[in-house]
């Protein structure tokens, strides 16, 4: 299947789910305070963390040893391996934190109920990402896209039920992570069941899959670390009600990111076939990724500076209590678009076997750099310190990201559009300061039609012909 019918698949069922979550965040507002919030984010963060531990990132393996894999036998003993070794790391981390479960909830300020739940979903959420990652590897989009949007609208119908009838809303929240998790679990078993098989250990491939995983597995934690440690740290040093209040505005920016990892989920193996197609002789394969990059960086840029004009009228609607994620959200949108742009351009560094470490080593720069900012700048300035960490760790990874992507793989951006892209958006990111009245409302709408209308159309030096070629890309 083509990248833009991917891509389109996975944004519709993104965008019918979190539409919905993120309609019901005003009225949510009025009945989850923000500390009860505050301890959902930082169980979310741990959860998120576990997930990434307790596996090794050896689902990364999966995606990347797929395109070696020359029959359907291989794969499925690929498959079967990764899910092997993955429940056997993942146990073993389980009821270590299960037995030292005390010490730890008192270190991270969290009553042990919802720690200990936070245990039980991170064990039984690592197998998800582990058919996600092989389906995705497939392009089966229409699968996944099904699969998720049934899964996501079932959370949703669940988490409201939960938030309403029970008086703790932390827990609800967080029961409602665990059902989720239930559910997924379910549907990693549904769709394994073709794919699993009695593996065969092979020394030489346990320790290829062992190797990619473990140079991939620091950036992955630094990932974690940069996106999710200020939660933690706000939470300790500050308190919950900071911390819901940071959370929230993350939540709210996150929108474009999803849609973004939506777009990366396909983009990621047309990315790699084009490069395997140039490693083959195909000198023009390359033009293509030239191409998509640049609608992918109009559409992404178009979103979030429309997102930071209209995020003042946006936080307008919650409840009075959230009136500081206002303060907090362009910042986070601005953090967001650069993680983005660093994900975009890593591609070939992900490619690149031997630019695996270099591609660690960077990730592990910014969480180093960006703990260190947290630790100095939150308990002096909570939530703002926390937002200048961010774009100050985000930026020097992308810096970083290019550079040496240019090393692995030679691609011939169009600077100059991309430039443009940026300039535009920063000039029209200053409408923001019109406020929210209703008149500054209706400007910044026209405003944002002819901005999208330039930038997406005007900047992209190619016809629709070339267009409907480029992003309809078929396999051979």
């Amino acid at each position: 299947m083509s990248l833009a019918k991917n891509s389109l698949l996975y944004v519709i069922s993104t965008i019918s789910v979190k539409a919905t979550s993120f309609l019901l965040l005003p009225f949510y507002s009025h009945l989850i305070s923000p500390d009860e919030y505050g301890y959902v984010y930082v169980i979310t963060a741990f959860v998120n963390f576990m997930s990434l531990f307790m596996t090794l990132s050896l689902h990364g393996a999966l995606a990347r040893f797929f395109f070696d894999c020359e029959s359907e036998g291989e794969v499925k003993q690929l498959y079967s391996t990764i899910v092997l070794y993955i429940f056997c790391i993942s146990t073993f981390f389980a009821l270590v934190l299960y037995t030292n479960s005390e010490k730890i909830s008192d270190f991270l300020n969290l009553p042990i109920v919802y720690f200990k739940y936070g245990i039980f979903i991170s064990y039984i959420s690592v197998y998800y990402p582990i058919i996600l990652s092989l389906l995705y590897s497939k392009q089966s989009a229409k699968i996944v896209s099904i699969a998720s949007t049934i899964l996501g609208m079932l959370g949703v119908a669940i988490q409201l039920i939960m938030v309403l009838k029970m008086d703790d809303k932390s827990l609800a929240l967080i029961q409602t992570l665990l059902i989720n998790a239930i559910l997924s679990f379910s549907v990693f078993c549904w769709f394994s069941r073709r794919y699993l098989t009695i593996p065969i250990l092979k020394m030489n491939a346990f320790i290829l899959y062992i190797k990619y995983s473990v140079s991939q597995f620091p950036s992955d934690m630094s990932v974690w670390l940069v996106q999710f440690s200020d939660r933690l740290f706000i939470n300790k040093f500050i308190g919950a009600f900071d911390a819901g209040i940071y959370g929230m505005g993350s939540q709210l920016g996150q929108i474009p990111q999803i849609l973004f990892h939506s777009v990366n989920r396909a983009y990621v193996p047309f990315s790699f076939l084009k490069y395997k197609e140039n490693e083959n002789g195909n000198k023009r394969a390359l033009d293509d990724i030239v191409r998509s990059n640049v609608m992918v960086v109009s559409i992404l840029t178009s979103l979030i500076a429309i997102l930071i004009v209209m995020s003042n009228n946006l936080i307008a609607l919650l409840a009075s209590q959230y009136a500081k994620v206002a303060n907090v959200m362009p910042m986070v949108l601005i953090a967001i678009w650069i993680d983005c742009m660093r994900i975009l351009f890593m591609h070939p560094l992900a490619y690149r076997v031997s630019f695996m470490k270099i591609k660690s080593m960077i990730w592990v720069l910014s969480a180093v750099l960006n703990i260190g900012l947290n630790f100095l700048l939150i308990p002096r300035f909570s939530i703002y310190g926390a937002c200048f960490s961010l774009i100050v760790s985000y930026g020097l990874t992308c810096i970083l990201i290019v550079f040496f992507a240019d090393k692995a793989i030679k691609i011939h951006y169009q600077k100059k559009n991309l430039t443009q892209i940026i300039v535009l958006a920063i000039l029209f990111s200053m409408t923001y300061f019109l406020g929210v009245s209703l008149w500054g409302f209706i400007i910044k709408v026209l405003l944002s039609i002819i901005f999208i209308y330039v930038v997406i159309f005007k900047c992209n030096d190619v016809d629709l012909k070339k267009w409907q070629k480029i992003l309809f890309f078929k396999k051979n």
